[in-house]
């Protein structure tokens, strides 16, 4: 899940002209409340978790 929303993260940034930026907004998944490609059946403490990890690797505190 985290995986996903660091992709979500870089083609909510991208070209809204690429075929990466409408493929995933005609899918839906660069809708605020979208965890991932499908609804997973995650907690809410799962889903929040996702969220702080993509942020900490977004910013480069984790995977150096």
């Amino acid at each position: 899940m985290a995986q996903f929303l660091l992709q979500k993260a870089a083609y909510s940034k991208a070209n809204p002209e690429s075929c990466d930026y409408r493929y995933w907004k005609d899918r839906g998944w660069l809708e605020k409340r979208t965890y991932y490609y499908c609804d997973p059946k995650a907690g809410a403490v799962k889903k929040g978790l996702a969220v702080v990890v993509s942020k900490l690797i977004s910013l480069g505190f984790i995977g150096r």
